[in-house]
């Protein structure tokens, strides 16, 4: 049984994969209904067959070619229909020579194939062709169900191949083929036709249906349109395209699989076909992606059984298809998991690893049914105790599509919901009474889905603070960190923002604009979202604007126009999508929009990523994927807020750096900073640009500081003019940072920063060392200890460390 968590098409894929996998072994159950080898040479078109041509004076020919030009006299030793333009001569009138067969009754039959040996020769120029037509009457309309124009195969009868054609399309009482040779407009060459059979597979009639012993390999057939016999079934009755089987009893229990490719209903009978009596009926793959299984008891061993397939109509899925219908001697009915009531619910103890892998195979359906899934089906149930927050994260770890209700009350009494989510693998829930017992309903959004769960309950924070427009946290424009929050568990309050329809938790924070009416904002968000930007006060907000997802990778937003002085409120909530609602982390920013963006350019070589031979700094964290896609300043010692991120690391991306921008009177204070990215030559950047633009910094002097993971950071020797066109570079000269000693002479005429400041606070100890030893053998990681940032930490990273053992960096930026 499929039992993956995909979407219909690929359903529908594997359905039919998993039905041409039965191939192989299958019976073809194909019945004879004409056939006719022509091997008589005489009575042919007595018996019904006809030749004529338009104009008249052509025909088809019962016998065996003499035109020498021919050559291979037969197709295979003996007479054979054939047309010989050639024969006619080069003034021959244009040609159209049909030949119409018998009548041959293919009412019986749900899929009809024609089958035939074909010797066809093309000619060169002209536009010969044979076009082969099936039709209920003696004349044809419509389009041809073949055309040939190509040589088939070669310019010899003997050369022929042989065809199957369906044509289950005209099935009926009088089925007629006809075959039309047309010699383009003068003298062409030749065609013929032998060993013609109409074959038929799957009877529309009980009175007919086909043979399946019990045990043998799958019989495979098709269902066709308008071909329903018989009482309709008791479990669906709309339905159409019926085909019958039966099959002699082995014992009093089989097991009867379909293997269909549509929206198939299986009926058993028994009795005769003058007076069935049915005795099963089953529709439970509701989709039509994988077949029908029913498993059958109380047979009478020796007696005859009837089997009916028949497609469903008005619902999803084909109503008629293939399949591989298959009786199996015996079976079980396979039993239900432990936990399918409710009353048996498994206890889930709070944020624990989920350990307890169970599975809703073969589970029943126990009310009551989600709110958001009236088709669900294979419930199994949990249970647990709510926390203390009331606040809850349910993940199912289903490896198929499910649903997950949570429910209050008890199993002998009612059940309410509180909770639900027809996109399975996680559900939140919020409110819930604390140490209350709760129930929780994983099921299959419908019947043919089942698979393995492994289900996890996870206590989560209380409501953030910010949740309620009223308690707006207070944003200082121009605040050195962003101001990190989250809307995890929120709730929504106030108005919808213009720019969401259906947004959801949201969170607050407010600020008073400055006097130039502008702010740059980044929300920092994790996830998809939408700020909404709002004067006025909590109880009667005036919409702002409002922005659609902004990419808190890219440059923050420029708002203008806000009144001076004025307080604002900004609402941050999660928006709507295929997937349903993400939630996370923010860190918002705002800056004065006034301020013109200083971009600084800056460069530095951090000793142990720089390649003596290339001259460039390695980029092995970068190719091997190891380099994060966030700021890694976001920790002890640096606990640098900033939200700045890459989608995608650039390809000469070597690592990150953090650069400070500080006062020119007093190198001890940091006006701003900001992470950004260590490109191959040591350009420090942000992404996509030559330098880096702070937005809390005006035009003017500053001391420019460059802070690495695990090199001694270092100092500008002087305050630098920003913006600066000429690059500021640390690695031209020893008297580019303040203080002795601080970059290494690499030999090469550049200066490098110093590696082994594994811990960062501006000097090399014993206590990098110890880091070192702790990091040791680490590998395919970002770790602090590896200095030469090849993702390992080795007797390499040690070496650098070695000799700046001592190493101490400028007070200023020691931490």
């Amino acid at each position: 049984m499929i039992q993956l968590y995909l979407s219909a098409p690929r359903r529908i894929c594997i359905a039919f994969a998993t039905l041409l996998s039965l191939v192989s072994h299958a019976v073809f159950a194909d019945v004879t209904l004409y056939s006719q080898n022509f091997n008589t040479c005489t009575g042919l078109f007595a018996s019904g067959w006809t030749t004529f041509s338009i104009p008249v004076g052509a025909s088809w020919t019962l016998g065996t070619p003499t035109n020498p030009d021919a050559m291979g006299s037969t197709m295979n030793g003996s007479c054979f229909l054939y047309f010989d333009d050639d024969l006619m001569g080069s003034n021959a009138l244009p040609n159209g020579v049909w030949l119409r067969s018998a009548a041959i009754n293919t009412a019986d039959y749900a899929k009809i194939t024609l089958e035939f040996d074909l010797h066809f020769r093309a000619h060169d120029v002209l536009t010969s062709s044979l076009e082969v037509y099936a039709s209920t009457s003696t004349t044809v309309s419509g389009n041809p169900i073949a055309i040939y124009r190509e040589s088939v195969t070669g310019n010899l009868y003997s050369q022929n191949a042989h065809q199957v054609l369906d044509i289950s399309a005209y099935r009926g009482a009088t089925t007629y083929i006809f075959f039309l040779y047309k010699d383009g407009g003068g003298q062409s060459w030749w065609a013929g036709i032998d060993n013609f059979v109409i074959n038929g597979t799957s009877s529309v009639t009980c009175a007919n249906a086909e043979t399946i012993t019990a045990g043998s390999a799958c019989t495979i057939g098709a269902n066709s349109p308008n071909t329903f016999n018989g009482a309709l079934p008791s479990c669906n009755t709309n339905t159409d395209g019926a085909v019958w089987y039966k099959f002699t009893a082995p014992s009093a229990a089989v097991t009867i699989n379909t293997h269909a490719a549509f929206n198939d209903i299986l009926t058993v009978f028994g009795g005769t076909c003058a007076g069935l009596t049915e005795i099963a009926c089953q529709s439970n793959d509701l989709y039509g992606f994988e077949g029908e299984s029913k498993y059958l008891t109380g047979l009478s061993t020796g007696n005859t059984y009837y089997l009916r397939l028949s497609g469903i109509t008005n619902t999803f899925g084909a109503t008629q298809g293939s399949f591989c219908l298959e009786v199996l001697n015996g079976g079980s009915t396979p039993a239900p998991p432990g936990n399918d009531l409710c009353s048996n619910a498994i206890p889930l103890a709070l944020n624990q690893t989920c350990t307890n892998a169970n599975a809703n195979s073969f589970a029943g359906m126990e009310n009551p049914l989600p709110s958001l899934d009236n088709k669900a089906d294979h419930s199994i149930w949990y249970t647990f105790a709510a926390p203390a927050s009331g606040n809850v994260k349910i993940t199912s770890n289903a490896d198929f599509s499910d649903v997950l209700t949570l429910f209050s009350g008890s199993c002998a009494g009612t059940l309410t919901e509180v909770a639900g989510t027809d996109m399975g693998r996680e559900l939140r829930a919020s409110g819930l009474t604390p140490s209350a017992t709760y129930y929780l309903q994983v099921s299959s959004n419908f019947n043919s889905v089942m698979g393995s769960v492994c289900v996890a309950v996870q206590s989560l924070p209380a409501i953030p603070a910010n949740d309620a427009c009223a308690n707006a946290v207070l944003l200082t424009v121009g605040a050195a960190n962003c101001t990190p929050g989250t809307n995890l568990m929120a709730t929504m309050d106030g108005p919808n923002p213009s720019c969401e329809i259906f947004p959801d938790a949201s969170i607050w924070y407010r600020f008073v604009a400055p006097a130039s009416g502008k702010i740059r904002i980044n929300s920092g968000a994790e996830f998809v979202h939408n700020v909404a930007l709002y004067s006025g006060s909590c109880g009667s907000l005036t919409p702002f604007t409002c922005l659609d997802n902004p990419n808190r990778c890219g440059a923050p937003t420029l708002i203008t126009g806000l009144t001076p002085a004025a307080t604002y409120y900004i609402q941050i909530t999660s928006a709507k999508n295929p997937f349903g609602y993400v939630y996370g982390d923010v860190c918002v920013r705002i800056t004065d929009g006034n301020i013109t963006p200083v971009k600084t350019k800056v460069k530095a070589i951090p000793e142990g990523l720089y390649n003596l031979n290339t001259g460039l700094l390695n980029t092995t964290l970068n190719s091997l994927g190891v380099i994060p896609t966030e700021q890694p300043f976001n920790q002890p010692p640096w606990n640098y807020a900033g939200s700045e991120c890459i989608n995608i690391p650039p390809a000469n991306m070597a690592d990150w750096v953090l650069l400070e921008l500080r006062s020119a009177a007093n190198s001890n204070t940091v006006i701003d900073r900001k992470a950004a990215l260590l490109l191959t030559d040591g350009t420090i950047a942000d992404s996509g640009d030559d330098g880096v633009t702070f937005l809390n910094a005006a035009s003017g002097n500053y001391y420019i500081a460059v802070r690495h993971r695990n090199h001694i950071a270092v100092l500008s020797s002087a305050a630098v003019t920003l913006p600066n066109t000429a690059t500021y570079s640390f690695s031209s000269a020893a008297g580019q940072a303040m203080g002795a000693n601080q970059l290494k002479n690499m030999g090469n005429g550049i200066y490098a920063l110093r590696a082994g400041d594994f811990n960062a606070d501006g000097v090399a100890t014993v206590a990098d060392f110890n880091l070192f030893m702790a990091e040791s053998s680490g590998i395919n990681g970002y770790f602090n200890a590896d200095a030469n940032a090849d993702r390992m930490v080795t007797i390499a990273d040690f070496n650098l460390y070695q000799p700046n053992a001592g190493a101490i960096g400028m007070p200023q930026i020691r931490y």
